[in-house]
């Protein structure tokens, strides 16, 4: 195996209207929110052994990256940096180093300890799934994010329901399905209102497919006619559309160089109160997928330099694992697992390979080699975040999402969502007010122009890019039960996806402040608001 390996525009004006003004060159200008996991080297896979990126980030401004490549001797070897990116920056600088002396396989925790400065490294993100770097000693070069598994099959399967969340915001009642298809190279879309309102027109979307990691992009033209025969017409970008294993879809549509982050799901699932319900495309039987990322080792997390897997999967079967650690004599290396999980199976089982004789730093991109096979890795899941990991001659050891910064300011907000796990986003309107602080936790939830709300109030802990919270649930001041795991994410735009049940979302919204001024008497949250500036 290679080695390589918010802003302000309503859905309808956005999807169906028609009424943004033409430019003459449209600006797809963002910030973009790099997809964590593997990046190869443009035009250096061919199936053959070869260096990557591993790039990890939580939706916040902190990143840490792994350089995965070989010495002038053939040997292979691992650096790092880590770094905080500035407010609204895309970019990112850091200093890569060696480390040795950690633990090897098989043997005690051991401590390690900083090797060499290898210079620094520079990653300009243009999209969430395209960068350049500029490593020590070496001219730019382009990466993008690694594919494993065709998005397609997921994305065109079923219309798909949506809302911007600035519509959410303004409680705007409009939402619109999506028809994607994708084929010969080709990217189209048909968007529509389901309820076919009065001045509502169809839209079509067309131009060329770009791979985008987990996702797919494109650049063309779209054209919407209105009931009247009307036509306007201008340039898209659709921007790194995914539908996840859960059925929850997220994407930016780019119109005439205006932007909406949008959100919704799969309505392929049973049809309730006239709306289908949100589909699963999970495999049978695995209720979480984990995190991608860097896991850390328990017990041996305490701030000196140490060892790690670096976990990446695009929800489906395949996965790829990587393992960064020491051999006996203190040097540093990384070993590589990638392989297929049974359906139904949380577990992962591949044999640990190492490499070598592949490129050098500042050298030209070169073909590695096979140097050896030490033996299966076996890694069970048991929840997004949690799992246990046996390396090969080792016993089994517990490991965790390694958490790189203090998200919790997040989860200290009022959110304006819409209900998603049982009826799409067609749900009624909903508040959270939510507020964890000093490992106590609450959420009060209630329905928009209504006084009957449910409280939860328990503990929760930090759980990769979100927290996990288990306690108690009162609807209108009565005991209605217990709850466990209860999980939310929030991303660096305030945008939060609550889970109930594991691999089921229930709800999805907006950070929002009360505001007399905006539509709906609410605006998004700032960054300063949300703890990201």
């Amino acid at each position: 195996m290679r080695s390589a390996p918010s802003c302000g525009l309503s859905a309808s004006n956005l999807f169906l209207a028609g009424v943004l003004a033409a430019c003459a060159a449209p600006a797809w200008a963002q910030t973009a929110e790099p997809e964590p996991g593997m990046w190869s080297f443009d035009g250096e896979l061919d199936g053959r052994p070869g260096r990557s990126l591993h790039i990890d980030t939580q939706a916040g401004r902190t990143m840490a990256v792994s350089y995965l490549g070989y010495r002038a001797d053939g040997s292979s070897f691992f650096l790092q940096a880590g770094a905080t990116r500035p407010e609204g920056s895309s970019t990112f600088d850091g200093t890569l180093s060696e480390f040795r002396n950690g633990p090897v396989i098989g043997g005690g925790a051991g401590q390690g300890e900083t090797a060499a400065s290898a210079g620094p490294v520079k990653i300009v993100f243009d999209t969430p799934t395209s960068a350049t770097v500029t490593l020590p000693g070496d001219t730019p070069r382009r990466i993008s994010r690694y594919r494993y598994e065709d998005p397609a099959p997921r994305l065109t399967a079923f219309p798909i329901g949506v809302r911007s969340y600035a519509a959410v915001a303004a409680g705007s009642s409009d939402r619109m399905e999506l028809s994607v298809k994708l084929q010969n190279g080709q990217f189209s879309m048909e968007t529509a209102n389901p309820q076919a309102r009065l001045g509502f027109p169809r839209c079509s979307y067309t131009g060329p497919l770009q791979p985008a990691g987990s996702g797919v992009s494109s650049e063309g033209t779209y054209i919407c006619t209105a009931e009247d025969g009307g036509q306007t017409s201008g340039a898209y970008r659709a921007e790194h559309f995914v539908m996840q294993a859960d059925g929850l879809f997220r994407g930016t549509l780019w119109r005439n160089g205006e932007r909406a982050d949008l959100f919704g799901g799969c309505l392929g699932g049973a049809v309730m109160l006239g709306w289908p319900s949100l589909c699963n495309f999970g495999r049978s039987g695995v209720k979480t997928e984990p995190e991608p990322g860097i896991w850390g080792f328990e017990g041996e997390v305490n701030g000196r330099p140490g060892r790690s897997l670096q976990i990446d999967t695009q929800q489906g079967q395949a996965m790829v694992v990587t393992y960064v650690g020491y051999r006996p004599d203190g040097s540093a290396l990384f070993l590589q697992a990638g392989g297929f999980r049974p359906a139904g199976d949380t577990a992962f089982s591949a044999n640990l390979h190492e490499y070598r004789n592949g490129p050098v730093l500042g050298g030209s991109a070169g073909n590695g080699e096979p140097a050896a096979d030490l033996g299966p890795v076996r890694i069970t899941f048991d929840s997004a975040t949690t799992g246990t990991v046996t390396l090969p001659g080792d016993v089994p050891r517990r490991i965790a999402r390694f958490q790189y910064e203090d998200l919790t300011a997040r989860f200290n907000q009022t959110y304006r969502v819409r209900h998603i796990g049982g009826s799409s986003v067609d749900g009624v309107a909903t508040r959270y007010v939510l507020s964890a602080r000093d490992g106590q936790f609450q959420l009060v939830r209630g329905e928009d122009g209504s006084s009957s709300s449910c409280t939860f109030s328990g503990t929760y802990r930090a759980a990769g890019r979100g927290i996990e919270s288990s306690g108690t649930q009162t609807c209108n001041g009565i005991l209605a039960g217990t709850y466990s795991d209860f999980r939310f994410e929030v991303d660096a735009g305030g945008h939060l996806v609550s889970y109930l049940t594991p691999g089921r979302p229930l709800d999805t919204g907006l950070c929002v402040r009360p505001d007399t001024s905006a539509a709906g008497g609410y605006r998004a949250c700032s960054a300063e608001e949300l703890g990201t500036r």
